[in-house]
This record gives structure tokens, C-alpha cells and sequence, in this order.
């Protein structure tokens, strides 16, 4: 009877020191770190993010880590620099993050239910990888065609084009009185997808580089260049297809939605108007960019990441997404008043349900850097050049490194 007695004392004390020793790890202050890149719209977003996050999720804070660049931003969080800071949260877009998920860089986020039943499903497939879940999405913004709408009135060109054709016919048009019709930034494949996503191409995570489609996509670059009806942002001493646009280089491009925040601080007096991506026949889907903020695999508390994450992707947060850069949030509800407070921008809701992921290759990184190059050899060539066969040439060696 003693014995019992004195096992039962045992297992008692276990349970309250292992009760208290809980107790002391759910008191202790976790700091998680949360990376982004960015200029100081982002900094306001990120600083609203994190606003009452000690209430949100107890003794935590939460410090966030900037990078000037996307570069800079994926130079610190693959190479091992032990006088760099390892986040816990990391801000990305889908434009590289298969190649993170297939390294086992990133967290799968199912085991910690988090509810997505409110972000819109385009946006939660585009960070869905095999059946699990590796991203909460913050926007679901399709990429678009933006429009210099003073140039296109001082031009009287009349209806916007909906097929690529309409756009080479109007640069045609605008070329008379000296002024390039497109820009085309062929240093960042964000905007060459566009084309291959926009004539029903797309890389189709390197199944399909080598399409029909896809080679109609890159023959219609070459050609606009060709013919002196497009311009690279880089020829012209510009940094980016936007600064290149805010400056009036030229009287369209490839965009997103972001451009509604940089040309409120860029170019407060230009009257311009953002559309739907132009397509081959006038049907063909576009694509989607999305944010989201995902968990790295080697965070030292990813239970405590994956609340803060979550509130940090609160509708609120995606509301000043919204409103300091321009991207359409991702919360259903958000999305529907983003497009009722931006009525002339209504028609592209409904593409955005559509749009087509980036769906590049496993090595997105290196893969779009050979992409940029190969086109460059082409539009700065000294001699003519057979547009159709280069095309077929540059998908048919990208096919065979990245299929």
C-alpha cells in the first residue's frame, strides 16, 4: 500500500512540473523574425501588419528584416551567412517559390489549420504544391496591360485592344510621330510570360516550353523590336519597365496591379488606365501574381510563425496592400471592394478567377535568367535574323535542360 502510495506521489509531481514547465515555455517571450523586400510602401505595410501582434499572440514580437531587393532578399535567405538573421516568416511572390519548395526550403502549412475558406481559390491553388499548402495568400492581382491614357488620347486611337495584333497595329500608329508603342523588359521574365501565358502558351512547370503557342509568343517579341516598335526600359537608362512607363517612354506594357502605388508616387499627373493582358484570338487567359507569406523549414518556433503569419495576412493588413501598393487582396470580401472602389478597373475580376499561374521549372531562378538571355542574343543581334526559327531554337534548348 506504501509503494502505491508513493508511485502515485511520483507520477502527481511529474504531472505538475511537467504542467508548470508548460506553462513556463507558453510565458516565454518568442521573438519571430518576418523577411520582406521592398521601398517604404512595403515598410508601411509590414509595420501595419505586425500592429497589435502582442494581443494577437501572446509574448511574442515580432521584428522585421528588409532587403532593398528581390536579389539581395534571395542571396540572404539561401546563403548561410551567420552574420545574417534567419527569419522565421518570409515574404515572396509565386514567381520562384517552386523551386524553394522542391529544395525543402519552405514549411508545408496544413498541420497548422489555418483557414483559407476566405481567400479566393485561384489564389490558395497558386501556393498549393502537390497537395499541400505552403503559402497564405496576401493578393491575388492578374497581370495586366498598363495604358498611357493621355498619349492614347493625344493620339485619338480610338477602343483599347484586346488581341496582340490590335496592339502592333497601334504602335504602328504611334510610331508615325516617333513614339515606341510597347515596352517590353525583357531582363525580368515576369514580363515574357506574359506573352506566352497571354497567346495560351505558358511553361506549364517545364511540360510544355517548346508549344506552338509559345513560340508564336517569343516570334511576336522579336518582331516588335525588329520593326522599332518596342523598347527595352535598360536601352533607354531606366531601371524597370515602371519607371520607364511614369516617364512616358512609351504608350504601353506589361504591368500589374502594383502600378497603382507607384504611379501615385511617381507620376501623380498622369491619366493612364490598367486592362485586361491583350491575347492572341481575344480569350486566351492571363496570369496571376500573388504574395503570400509562407514559414521557412528551419524557424526555431513554426507554431508561434504560423499565428503570426496568419494575422499578419489578416483582411485588414491586405486592405493596406491594397491601398499603399495596389494589389487586389486575396480575402474574398477584400477583392470584391478593392474592384467596387476601383470601378474602371472592374472587367479584370473576373480574369483573376482564370489566370494562370507562372509555372515555371523546378529551377526558376536559372531558367528565367537563360530565358532573358536567350531572347537578348536575339533583339540585339547585328544582322537579321529568322524570328520563327530562333524562337523554336531558344524553346527547344530551354525544353531540354528544364523538362
Amino acid at each position: 500500500m506504501r509503494k502505491k502510495i508513493i508511485s502515485l506521489f511520483i507520477v502527481l509531481m511529474l504531472i505538475i512540473t511537467g504542467c508548470s514547465t508548460s506553462k513556463k515555455n507558453e510565458d516565454k517571450e518568442s521573438i519571430i523574425a518576418v523577411a520582406y523586400w521592398g521601398d517604404v510602401r512595403e515598410d508601411l505595410v509590414y509595420q501595419t501588419a505586425i500592429e497589435g501582434i502582442e494581443d494577437a499572440v501572446p509574448n511574442t514580437r515580432v521584428e522585421l528584416l528588409k532587403y532593398e531587393s528581390a536579389a539581395a532578399f534571395w542571396n540572404a535567405m539561401v546563403n548561410r551567412d551567420e552574420t545574417v538573421k534567419i527569419p522565421d516568416i518570409i515574404s515572396l511572390t509565386n514567381e520562384n517559390h517552386l523551386e524553394y519548395i522542391e529544395a525543402g526550403f519552405l514549411l508545408p502549412l496544413d498541420e497548422f489549420n489555418i483557414d483559407l475558406e476566405t481567400s479566393k481559390p485561384s489564389a490558395v491553388n497558386a501556393w498549393n504544391y502537390k497537395g499541400k499548402q505552403y503559402g497564405i495568400p496576401l493578393t491575388a492581382s492578374p497581370a495586366v496591360m498598363a495604358i498611357n491614357r493621355d498619349m492614347w488620347n493625344m493620339y485619338n486611337l480610338g477602343a483599347y485592344p484586346k488581341t496582340w495584333n490590335e496592339v502592333r497595329t497601334i504602335s504602328q500608329e504611334v510610331a508615325k510621330y516617333g513614339v515606341k508603342g510597347l515596352i517590353i523588359n525583357t531582363e525580368d521574365a515576369f514580363h515574357l510570360t506574359q506573352y506566352m501565358n497571354s497567346f495560351g502558351g505558358g511553361w506549364r512547370f517545364g511540360s510544355a516550353i517548346n508549344s506552338e503557342a509559345n513560340r508564336d509568343a517569343l516570334t511576336y517579341i522579336f518582331s516588335m523590336f525588329d520593326d522599332g516598335l518596342a523598347m527595352n526600359p535598360k536601352d533607354e537608362g531606366y531601371t524597370w519597365d515602371g519607371d520607364a512607363f511614369a516617364d512616358g517612354a512609351a504608350l504601353m506594357t506589361t504591368a500589374g496591379t502594383w502600378y497603382i502605388g507607384l504611379l501615385q508616387d511617381e507620376a501623380p499627373n498622369m491619366n493612364y488606365d490598367l486592362i485586361p493582358m491583350p491575347s492572341r484570338t481575344g480569350h486566351e487567359n492571363g496570369t496571376l501574381y500573388s504574395n503570400a507569406l509562407a514559414i521557412r523549414k528551419d524557424s526555431k518556433d513554426p507554431q508561434r510563425a504560423a499565428q503570426v503569419a496568419q494575422y499578419m495576412a489578416r483582411p485588414l493588413c491586405q486592405k493596406e496592400f491594397a491601398r499603399v501598393i495596389g494589389s487586389a487582396p486575396a480575402d474574398i470580401e477584400e477583392n470584391n471592394d478593392y474592384y467596387q472602389e476601383n470601378p474602371h478597373m472592374d472587367h479584370l475580376q473576373s480574369r483573376s478567377a482564370n489566370a494562370e499561374p507562372f509555372a515555371y521549372p523546378n529551377q526558376s531562378t536559372q531558367f528565367q535568367k537563360n530565358l532573358s538571355d536567350e531572347v537578348a542574343a536575339v533583339i540585339y543581334a547585328p544582322h537579321p535574323i529568322d524570328n520563327r526559327l530562333r524562337a523554336q531554337e531558344i524553346l527547344s534548348r530551354l525544353e531540354r535542360a528544364y523538362k
